[in-house]
């Protein structure tokens, strides 16, 4: 019999052919090798957080406040000692001249007034900004000469939460801007610093004369050009603290004087309050910062942050990190052999006979009698704390025999009463089944018993 032929269960079709089609680069896209995994952002351990002159004053503690220390008072030069010209135009895009070559000094007393606000024309580039010798060598000044005056309320802002002045202000608020920040953020910025002061709110203001820190590389506080300030209030009106307090409402008045530390300015405006006394919180902050000078050598945060502020400067003056890094490793060493002379700060080196013997120094002496006395307090207070607890036990176990015994006559003396309750009433059985008139005393009176008696004979 001829085999049974078997239809074909599997067909074969290439990959590429229709109805299915794949493309040549997604076979190549397999065969490539896979990408690492980007690494993680490193961490930054400094702190980069800014300070509030403000809140500082205001503090009730000097923990944590270090960074003042390195904040001074800072007043500009006055404008007439400038010898800088500037243009004054319409506005940013119409650029007719209002007046032309004028000095800090009449712009400052003809055009700006209350509710005009100053603002530079031109930006000026980032890669200039923080180098008095960059500044110089471009001539910024000459290139960046024209200015324009924004009446305030003009732009769109939306101010919420407003505090009518009565005993207090409303909530802090912060306009911050540097030299180069476009002319559209600092019209922005100072026209709503004008609307939160109207609406009773302190604004505090920073001005910064340098980039972030991690482009400066030396770290908050530790700016090189030290003429940099001076030199940018010569020549640039609009980062002047008197430009910006007189062009806010009338009225306004520095709760915090100008301060800076060598690369920011900050101050803080408001106006005044209607009822209540006035505090000059500059005057505070000086006192905040003279408290933490005092508890410097006992504040470990405050120790620690200058000695990171000083190894930043040294870096940024030219010292090698290796160098700094090896006298770090020595001072952990010093630190170290002192932990070790101390046996409550020895950690686990207490069971190293070899070291306590080594510690005949000064220290361990007079740690050793500190420590003698110490057992010699907590032994009295252990004998004491005995002899209460003996005290306290003997009256608890006499309150208790006192208690025993009340309860015992109390017990008695119930017992007393219920015989004494029943030999009554058996007596009073006895009494009803004899007849009336042979017991005078039945509890109806002598004389009734008498009467009874002569009536029955």
């Amino acid at each position: 019999m001829p085999p049974t032929t078997r239809l074909p269960t599997v067909r074969f079709r290439s990959l590429l052919s229709p109805p299915i089609r794949i493309r040549s680069q997604t076979l190549h896209d397999f065969i490539r090798p896979q990408c690492a995994t980007a690494p993680l952002a490193a961490t930054c351990p400094a702190q980069r957080r800014s300070l509030h002159l403000f809140k500082t004053a205001k503090a009730t503690t000097a923990l944590g406040m270090h960074k003042v220390l390195f904040f001074d008072r800072c007043d500009p030069a006055p404008p007439s000692e400038s010898k800088h010209k500037v243009n004054l135009l319409a506005n940013a895009t119409d650029r007719s001249v209002i007046a032309e070559d004028l000095s800090l000094q009449e712009l400052y007393d003809k055009y700006v007034d209350h509710g005009k606000i100053l603002y530079m024309v031109d930006p000026v580039l980032k890669k200039v900004e923080g180098s008095l010798s960059r500044l110089q060598e471009n001539n910024i000044p000459s290139q960046n000469k024209n200015y324009a005056l924004l009446d305030a309320g003009t732009l769109p802002h939306n101010v919420k939460n407003s505090q009518k002045l009565l005993k207090q202000h409303g909530a802090l608020k912060n306009t911050i801007f540097l030299l180069s920040s476009p002319p559209a953020y600092t019209r922005l910025a100072l026209d709503r610093s004008y609307q939160f002061i109207t609406h009773g709110s302190p604004v505090e203001f920073r001005i910064r004369f340098s980039g972030p820190a991690k482009k400066r590389g030396a770290g908050p506080g530790l700016h090189n050009d030290h003429d940099l300030m001076p030199w940018v209030f010569e020549h640039f009106p609009h980062m002047r603290p008197d430009f910006i307090l007189k062009s806010m409402p009338a009225g306004t008045e520095y709760m915090v004087k100008p301060f800076t530390d060598g690369e920011i300015v900050q101050f803080v405006l408001a106006l005044p309050v209607e009822k209540g006394s006035k505090i000059d919180l500059t005057v505070r902050l000086q006192r905040v910062k003279n408290q933490v000078e005092k508890t410097l050598p006992k504040n470990k945060m405050a120790h620690n942050y200058l000695v990171k502020r000083d190894q930043r400067s040294r870096v940024a003056q030219g010292t090698p990190r290796e160098e700094i890094i090896e006298e770090r490793r020595k001072e952990k060493e010093i630190r170290t052999q002192k932990h070790v002379s101390t046996p409550h700060l020895r950690g686990s080196l207490r069971n190293d006979k070899r070291i306590l013997k080594e510690m005949d120094s000064k220290d361990t002496v007079e740690w050793k009698e500190r420590m003698a006395k110490k057992k010699a307090a907590k032994r009295r207070r252990e004998d004491k704390k005995t002899e209460d607890e003996e005290d306290s036990e003997y009256e608890t176990m006499k309150q208790k025999v006192d208690e025993e015994q009340a309860n015992q006559g109390l017990e008695l003396l119930g017992q007393t009463v219920e015989r004494r309750s029943t030999r009554q009433h058996e007596a009073g059985g006895r009494t009803a089944d004899k007849p009336k008139g042979k017991n005078r005393w039945d509890g109806r009176g002598s004389q009734k018993l008498k009467t009874h008696a002569r009536s029955a004979r």
